[in-house]
């Protein structure tokens, strides 16, 4: 989804750069859709993609209540929003959903890899790099989300204004909770190496 949405990117600003060259730069297209913008074409594609794919985990966030698996309110509240957003992503054709789309998905891409080298037994010493990673999102999105204010109200306005800020309220409402409560449920791992295979982990 990563490397499909990039590519669908570039192709999308070569094709149509001579609409807008004249009043903004392919990055500010990135932060900021032209008034009017439609939510059709291969951008968009990604961004339905990525909708759906939040069915799938507010289905399995489902399934974990209804086991009695107890999941964090903030991993509840999380995905049950984010359906909600993605919806208007495409409702509205909101500005910024690119970077948010290949920052998200590329965190998911270091998440995969990182449990992935675990697996294998390498137990790199990264216990809390998923936390730092999605920190690391929300400092990059806040630094996007002023520079789309800015061409806001520099420019001729950008599409999808409502939805963003409604994004962004529910980014800083979650925000405690991923970096709090989360915490707090977050048990501890431990690597310790075996004689019978190349790692074993244990929580605590």
């Amino acid at each position: 989804m990563f490397v499909g949405c990039l590519q669908s990117a570039i192709a999308e600003i070569a094709e149509t750069r001579w609409l807008w060259q004249r009043s903004k730069t392919s990055f500010e297209w990135i932060l900021c859709f032209p008034l009017g913008t439609r939510p059709a074409g291969r951008v968009f594609y990604w961004s339905y993609v990525f909708y759906l794919s939040k069915f799938y985990e507010f289905i399995g966030t489902f399934i974990l209540l209804l086991q009695k698996r107890n999941p964090s309110m903030g991993h509840v509240l999380r995905n049950a929003m984010v359906v909600v957003m993605c919806f208007l992503w495409l409702q509205f054709a909101q500005s910024l959903q690119i970077l948010t789309l290949l920052s998200t998905t590329g965190l998911y891409i270091i998440m995969y890899l990182y449990l992935c080298a675990c697996r294998l037994g390498y137990a790199p010493h990264l216990d809390n790099v998923m936390r730092y990673c999605q920190i690391a999102q929300y400092v990059i999105m806040l630094f996007a989300s002023i520079g789309l204010v800015g061409l806001h109200y520099k420019k001729q306005g950008c599409s999808g204004m409502g939805a963003w800020l409604f994004g962004a309220v529910m980014d800083v409402s979650l925000l405690p909770f991923i970096l709090i409560m989360d915490k707090q449920r977050k048990p501890k791992v431990v690597f310790t190496s075996g004689k019978d295979s190349s790692a074993n982990l244990k929580t605590e």
